[in-house]
């Protein structure tokens, strides 16, 4: 459960620091990180929209599995808040997506 948990802050750092940079201009239009989706990648404008529109369901994803890192290693054994974490965590970046999608189409 201590990979587990690890697994969780990483993924939870990553979510919000890419997409805060992202959104804020300071992680530049590129192929390897932040949302990588055609409307995105269409100008550095629509890459900008498209992740601020995102940024507050991608900060939610993050505490969220911040959150659940926290619980699966204090608590050996929660595999069912695991689960839970896992599945709102993937709800809530597949929201970001398609708010990101519609701003970036919005912006070019």
């Amino acid at each position: 459960m201590i990979i587990a948990a690890i697994v969780l802050f990483v993924v939870a750092v990553a979510i919000v620091g890419t997409t805060v940079a992202a959104a804020g201009g300071i992680l530049r239009l590129n192929t390897v990180a932040g949302i990588r989706i055609p409307s995105l990648l269409a100008s550095q404008s629509a890459w900008e929209a498209g992740h601020l529109a995102a940024l507050l369901p991608m900060t939610i994803a993050g505490v969220i599995a911040a959150a659940g890192g926290f619980v699966v290693l204090y608590r050996p054994g929660s595999g069912g808040v695991l689960a839970v974490v896992i599945i709102l965590m993937l709800a809530l970046i597949a929201f970001g997506v398609v708010r990101a999608d519609r701003a970036a189409r919005g912006a070019v």
